[in-house]
């Protein structure tokens, strides 16, 4: 029996304890924590009293309650509520395309919650997670094969929605009425408010090398070996050309997704020659040995779900009026902000660069001084803009606004899988920690935009 075929996602015990909505509180931590003690039946009371079936918080109750059920093995319920969740999910998407900059202007405490890009794709992980899971307690034969088409089935969709997902960013140019132009006036005022430390380009969640895996491993399954092949092959070139850099995975996973290409080659009557070919310069020689001695051996595939995304918290900044330097200057509350907020300001909103020293020399009245806690926005022409407006008065000396922020995330240290007197090292295949981080980078200058023109 090969054992070789062994890997980890760093994913969350409860996936979606994600947001800071009002609603999670002590309720929601004692269902994680009753989780973390292996009690599901208390854990899904839990979220059951806390969050709302069909309120705002309807998503996350699917959600929640869906990965519990998946974890205390009842699969078919799990999918049941995760395609609640999906269907859930999009409607709530089709309602903010539709009404976007009301969406916008809203709230985000009194609006539905709607989920985040990686929440989204775990749907569908989860679900075929639970299918194959399935598959596994089942004979071979239709019922058997009807469980892996699900996890195939699940698989496209988590790819599907990834591309979709790229193509569906709005514009609020195209809202008329009187109250909409003046928010996107606003809007414009407080575009310059980005960062200039991170390039959000860098954070984009492009594709998904887990999804293309498991496709693989659902076409294996039901013995479907060219095009389990091919999934595998998208795998290893995902993992390759960004996945595994973007979310700090190594290269484990590239190796092992090359290795599995290199099994179905053989399993559909590619030559030894062929195989070096198409796999030269990927397979270790420990891999090209493993490859000659299966026949007759079986696959374990092992997946542990290791840890928790971190809580999303709230960042409170306070925004003024510099009308000596015709600027709006931001910073962390004075005084609540703790080290880990600071870091949090700092990477994404702090002068860093020459435009920074320059606001500290004209700010300066004695000394020189350099401040790297606070953004200054020159807004140049679009100072008159803001001040016709109204802008300048409305932000006075000082406009508080919240804005969501997550901790750093927990260093769980490598996996081990000890079966008799052999162990083997777990290969980190995804990231769900890093996903939510990166995402909220990638979304903290729109966020801050947003937050400053409702409350402005």
């Amino acid at each position: 029996m090969s054992a070789r075929r062994l890997f980890y996602v760093l994913s969350a015990i409860a996936i979606f304890h994600l947001t800071g909505c009002a609603t999670y509180g002590n309720g929601v931590q004692q269902a994680l924590t009753a989780v973390d003690q292996g009690d599901y039946t208390a854990a899904a009371t839990q979220i059951e009293s806390t969050l709302s079936a069909d309120g705002k918080d309807r998503l996350l109750y699917n959600l929640e309650l869906g990965v519990i059920r998946h974890l205390e093995g009842n699969y078919a319920e799990s999918n049941r509520l995760l395609e609640d969740a999906a269907r859930i999910t999009e409607a709530l998407k089709e309602r903010q395309l539709r009404d976007t900059l009301m969406v916008m202007m809203s709230n985000p405490r009194n609006a539905d919650y709607a989920g985040n890009t990686h929440e989204e794709m775990m749907i569908y992980y989860y679900k075929a997670l639970n299918y194959l899971a399935i598959a596994g307690t089942l004979p071979y034969g239709n019922a058997r094969q009807d469980a892996v088409e699900g996890a195939r089935i699940e698989s496209r969709r988590l790819l599907l929605r990834l591309q979709a997902l790229r193509n569906n960013e709005g514009s609020y140019n195209q809202y008329k009425d009187k109250e909409e132009r003046t928010f996107s006036k606003v809007m414009d005022v407080f575009s310059v408010l980005v960062g200039n430390l991170v390039d959000t380009e860098d954070l984009t969640y492009r594709d998904d090398a887990l999804a293309h895996y498991l496709t693989g491993v659902s076409f294996e399954m039901n013995r479907e070996f060219d095009n389990a092949r091919i999934s595998y092959l998208k795998a290893a070139e995902s993992y390759e050309s960004g996945y595994a850099e973007q979310f700090q995975l190594g290269n484990g996973m590239a190796a092992q997704a090359w290795m599995d290409a290199a099994r179905m080659m053989q399993r559909t009557g590619f030559t030894d020659a062929e195989i070096q070919t198409a796999t030269a310069g990927k397979l270790s020689a420990a891999q090209r040995s493993e490859l000659n001695d299966l026949e007759g051996k079986g696959q374990v595939l092992v997946i542990e779900h290791k840890g928790r995304v971190p809580e999303k918290k709230e960042l409170n900044l306070q925004l003024s009026i510099n009308p000596n330097l015709r600027a709006l200057e931001l910073q962390p509350y004075f005084f609540e902000y703790s080290q880990e907020e600071i870091n949090w300001f700092y990477l994404l909103y702090a002068d860093k660069m020459f435009y920074g020293l320059v606001a500290d020399y004209l700010n300066a009245t004695r000394n020189f001084r350099v401040d790297f806690f606070t953004k200054t926005i020159f807004l140049g022409p679009l100072y008159d803009t803001a001040e016709s407006m109204g802008l300048t008065n409305a932000v006075g000396n000082s406009l508080r606004v919240a804005v969501p922020y997550y901790a750093r995330p927990v260093e769980y240290g490598q996996s081990q899988l000890s079966v008799g007197q052999q162990s083997w090292s777990l290969d980190p295949a995804a990231s769900p920690q890093l996903m939510a981080i990166q995402e909220q980078m990638k979304n903290a200058g729109p966020e801050i935009r947003a937050a400053l023109s409702r409350a402005a």
